[in-house]
C-alpha cells in the first residue's frame, strides 16, 4: 500500500490549484491495477478486517475530496463505487447475529464505516436521487436503524450533511429531494429514539461512561434535528410521541420508565423546531406528564420539557397554572430541584406579561428556594432571573419597591457578615451573586426618573455594606469578584444616571487597585467608562481615573514572567485601555496622559508574546485600535483630532518602535494561530500607512537581528511588505496576513534547520 499512502500525502502539500498532478497519476495508474480492489479482497480475511476497513476509508476519503465532485478521480471512484455497494448483502448477513457474535458484529461495525465513508465523500454524487443512489441511502437508513448505538451514530454526520446538502440545493429541486427523502429521515429519527434509552445501571455508570452517554445523546439529538429541518418539526414531535404512546400503553403500573424518558429527552432537545401553533400533540403530551412514574431521571427530564416549551405555554396561556404548580411542586426532590428550577426560569421568561399579578407569589416562592436546603446557588438564581423578568413588567413606579424586596432577602446576612471577625468570603459571595442577578436581569425603562434612577437609590443603601465588604475580604479574590460584579451590573442598570456614583466608588476602585493589584478593580473601571463615555463634562475625571490605574498596571507588569502569572490582569488591563481608546479617545490627548500612555506601549512589548489566548488578544487589540486613531478609514474622529493622534503614534513609535516591531514579528515566529497571525498583519499594515518610510526602516533593522533567517528569505520579506505598502483595506488585510503567515513559516524552518 505504499502508493496508495504516497499519493494521498502527495496530495496533501499543496491546494488544488498548486498541486503538481503526481497524485492525479497514482490514481490513475491505481484504478487499473489490483492495489486498488486488493483492499477488498481482505476484508474477507478477518485477521486483515480492520486494516483493509482503514485503508478502504481513506480511499474513499482521498478521492471524494470532501464530497466536492472532480473529475479528475472520476477513474478511482468508477473503480471504488461497485465494489462498495456489493458490500450491502454481507451487511444484511452479519447484521442479524451480530448482538451473539463478536466477530459479526466488528464486521457490522467496519461494513457501516464504509458505508458512511462512502456517503460524506461523495455527498454531490447522491444529490441525483436515481435508483443507485436511493438504494444506497437507504443502506445507510439501515446502518441507521442498527440497535448497536456505536454503529448508528457513524452514519449520524452523513445525514447531516445530505440535509445541508439538500438545503444549499437549487429550490426547483428542494422541495422535491426533500419529499423523496422523508421517508428515510423518518426512519432515522424513529430509529434513534431507541439510542437515547438510558441502561438499567445508569446510576452506578462511571464518570467517563455517563459522559460518553450524554456525548452519544448529544449527537442523537444533532441527528434528531437534521431530521426536523426535512420534516418538519411537528411531523417529528408526532413521530416520537406515536413511540411514547406505546411505552405508555396497559396499566401504570407496568410501564417502565427508560423508554419513556427516552422519548421525552427526544421531544425536549427539538422543541426549537415545533411550532407555537402546534395543537395535535402537545395538550395530550402535558396532560399525561402528571401521569408519569416518579422516578428521579423521568422526573428531572419531564420537568425540562416543561421548560423547553416555555414559548408554546406563552401562546397557549391555558396552560401555564397548571404546569408551573407541576414544576413547582418537584422543587423538594433533590434530584430534580435544579430542573425544575431552570424550568421556572424559562416559564418566567416567556411568560412575563402573563405572570404580572402573580409577582407576590413568585417572590414567595424565591425565598422558599433560598430555603431549600438541596438548592444551589446556581438554582437560586435561575428561579430569580425567571422573578426578575416579571418584575420588568410591573408600572415603573412599583420597580424600586419591588426590587428592594428582592435584594432584602440576600442582602441581610450580608450586613450580618460585617459584625463578624472572620466572615466566610464565600458565602458572601453566594448572597452577592443573587444581589448582581436583580441588577443584571430586571429591565428598567429609558425615561425621565425624576429624582433619582431606582438603581442609584438601592446603591446608595448597598454602598456603606460593598465599601466594608471590599476591606474585610480584600485579599480574597473571588469575594472581591463578587462585590464588583454587583457594582458593575447596578452600573449598567443605571447607565447615565451613574455619574451620581462616580465620585464615590471610582475613588475606591484606585485606592483598592493599588492595594492589591486585583483585576475585578478594573471591570468596573471599564463599566464607568462604557456609560459615562457620552459626557465630555465628565471625561477629565475618567482620564485621571484612568491614568492612576495604569500607573499601577505598568508597575506590576514590569517583566514577561508578570504577564505569565497574571493573564487575568493583563486581559482587564488592556481591555481597559482599549476600551478608553474607543469609547473616549481625546482622553489620550491630555498632556498629563503622555507618558502613561508610553508606558503602556512599552509594557504591551514586555508581554506581547504571552501564551494565554485571550490576554494575547487584548494585548494586540490594543496596539491595533491606537494605530487606528491616526488613520481616516479607521476611525470617526474629526481630520484635527486625526491628526493629533497622527503625531501622537509617530512619536510613540519613534520611542519603543523598534522594540514594537521587533516583538511584533517575534510574536509572528512564535505563533501558529491564523488569527494571531492575521491580527499582526494587520496592525503592520497600519503601522506602515501611518509611516510608510519610518515604518520599513524599523523593519529593516528588526530583519537584521534575525540571525537564524537567511538573506534571501529577509530580502523577500522586506519586498514584499514594501510592495504591498499603500493597498486599500480589504485586499491588504489578506495580503499582509499572507505574508506574515509565510515568514512565521519560513521562521520556524529556518530555526529547525539551525537545530534551534
Amino acid at each position: 500500500f505504499f502508493f496508495f499512502f504516497f499519493f494521498q500525502a502527495e496530495d496533501g502539500i499543496r491546494d488544488a490549484q498548486e498541486s503538481r498532478g503526481l497524485g492525479d497519476v497514482y490514481k490513475r495508474q491505481l484504478s487499473n491495477t489490483a492495489l486498488l480492489t486488493a483492499p477488498f479482497d481482505a476484508l474477507g480475511v478477518p485477521e486483515l478486517f480492520d486494516v483493509a476497513k482503514d485503508v478502504v476509508c481513506e480511499l474513499l476519503r482521498s478521492s471524494g475530496e470532501m464530497g466536492i465532485r472532480d473529475d479528475r478521480n472520476a477513474p478511482v471512484i468508477a473503480a471504488l463505487v461497485p465494489r462498495c455497494l456489493q458490500l450491502a448483502p454481507a451487511y444484511e448477513s452479519v447484521v442479524s447475529t451480530q448482538e451473539t457474535d463478536e466477530q459479526r458484529r466488528t464486521y457490522a461495525r467496519g461494513l457501516c464505516f464504509i458505508f458512511s465513508e462512502m456517503g460524506e465523500s461523495y455527498i454531490s454524487a447522491l444529490l441525483g436521487l436515481g435508483g443507485d443512489e436511493l438504494r444506497f441511502v437507504t443502506l445507510l437508513a439501515q446502518c441507521a436503524e442498527n440497535p448497536d448505538s456505536d454503529i448508528a451514530r457513524r452514519t449520524f454526520y452523513f445525514w447531516h450533511l445530505l440535509r445541508k446538502a439538500v438545503e444549499d440545493s437549487d429550490p426547483a429541486r428542494k422541495l422535491q429531494m426533500m419529499q423523496t427523502l422523508a421517508p428515510l429521515f423518518t426512519r432515522v429519527a424513529m430509529s434513534s429514539i431507541r439510542h437515547l434509552k438510558c441502561p438499567d445501571d445508569f446510576d452506578d455508570l462511571s464518570e467517563q461512561e455517563a459522559e460518553d452517554f450524554r456525548h452519544l445523546r448529544d449527537d442523537v439529538a444533532d441527528v434528531l434535528g437534521d431530521c426536523c429541518k426535512v420534516l418538519g418539526g411537528d411531523e417529528c414531535l408526532l413521530k416520537i410521541f406515536e413511540v411514547l404512546h406505546t411505552a405508555c400503553t396497559g396499566p401504570v403500573a407496568g410501564w417502565h420508565w427508560q423508554p419513556i424518558e427516552a422519548c421525552l429527552y427526544g421531544i425536549r432537545r427539538i422543541g426549537r423546531f415545533v411550532s407555537n401553533q402546534e395543537n395535535v400533540v402537545l395538550p395530550k403530551l402535558f396532560q399525561l406528564l402528571a401521569q408519569l412514574p416518579r422516578h428521579h431521571l423521568l422526573s428531572y427530564t419531564t420537568i425540562l420539557v416543561v421548560g423547553g416549551y416555555a414559548d408554546w405555554v406563552s401562546s397557549h396561556p391555558e396552560y401555564l397554572g397548571d404546569l408551573l404548580k407541576f414544576v413547582t411542586s418537584r422543587l423538594n426532590d433533590p434530584k430534580v430541584c435544579g430542573a425544575a428550577c431552570l424550568s421556572i426560569r424559562n416559564l418566567c421568561d416567556a411568560c412575563r406579561d402573563k405572570m404580572v399579578d402573580s409577582m407576590a407569589d413568585l417572590v414567595a416562592l424565591f425565598d422558599a428556594v433560598v430555603s431549600f436546603p438541596s438548592s444551589s446557588t446556581q438554582d437560586q438564581k435561575e428561579v430569580l432571573q425567571g422573578v426578575c423578568c416579571v418584575m420588568s413588567q410591573l408600572p415603573s413606579d412599583q420597580l424600586l419597591q419591588s426590587m428592594q424586596g428582592l435584594i432584602q432577602k440576600p442582602a441581610a446576612p450580608l450586613m450580618a457578615m460585617l459584625q463578624q471577625n472572620a466572615p466566610d468570603g464565600n458565602s458572601a459571595g453566594k448572597l452577592l451573586q443573587l444581589i448582581a442577578a436583580v441588577f443584571q436581569h430586571v429591565s428598567i425603562p429609558e425615561q425621565d426618573w425624576g429624582n433619582q434612577h431606582p438603581s442609584i437609590s438601592l446603591m446608595q443603601h448597598l454602598w456603606p455594606v460593598f465599601d466594608q465588604l471590599l476591606d474585610k475580604f480584600a485579599n480574597h479574590e473571588h469575594a472581591v469578584e463578587d462585590v464588583c460584579r454587583c457594582i458593575k451590573y447596578i452600573l449598567k442598570s443605571a447607565r447615565l444616571h451613574s455619574r451620581e456614583l462616580f465620585p464615590i466608588v471610582a475613588p475606591k476602585m484606585v485606592l483598592a487597585f493599588k492595594q492589591t493589584a486585583l483585576c475585578s478593580y478594573l471591570d468596573v473601571a471599564a463599566t464607568f467608562i462604557a456609560e459615562l463615555a457620552h459626557d465630555p463634562g465628565l471625561h477629565s475625571d475618567l482620564g485621571q481615573m484612568v491614568q492612576e490605574l495604569t500607573a499601577k498596571g505598568c508597575e506590576v507588569l514590569a517583566n514577561p514572567q508578570a504577564f505569565t502569572d497574571n493573564p487575568d490582569l493583563v486581559e482587564d488591563f488592556f481591555e481597559l485601555i482599549k476600551r478608553t481608546i474607543s469609547r473616549t479617545p481625546t482622553v489620550l490627548l491630555m498632556r498629563s496622559y503622555a507618558p502613561y500612555l508610553l508606558s503602556s506601549f512599552q509594557c504591551a512589548v514586555l508581554g506581547m508574546d504571552i501564551e494565554h489566548r485571550d490576554a494575547s488578544r487584548a494585548v494586540l487589540s490594543f496596539i491595533e485600535n491606537f494605530v487606528d486613531l491616526a488613520i481616516p478609514e479607521e476611525t470617526k474622529l474629526d481630520p484635527a483630532a486625526i491628526q493629533q493622534f497622527h503625531t501622537l503614534v509617530t512619536e510613540i513609535f519613534k520611542q519603543c518602535g523598534d522594540k514594537m516591531v521587533g516583538q511584533l514579528l517575534k510574536t509572528a515566529t512564535d505563533g501558529r494561530s491564523a488569527n494571531k497571525l492575521a491580527r499582526i498583519g494587520r496592525i503592520i499594515r497600519k503601522i506602515l500607512v501611518v509611516m510608510p518610510t519610518g515604518g520599513m526602516e524599523l523593519v529593516a533593522a528588526v530583519l537584521k537581528q534575525v540571525p537564524s533567517l537567511p538573506n534571501l528569505e529577509k530580502e523577500r520579506f522586506y519586498n514584499e511588505l514594501n510592495q504591498s505598502v499603500g493597498m486599500p483595506r480589504d485586499e491588504g488585510d489578506p495580503t499582509f496576513a499572507r505574508i506574515i503567515s509565510d515568514y512565521s513559516h519560513s521562521c520556524r524552518i529556518a530555526m529547525r534547520q539551525s537545530g534551534q
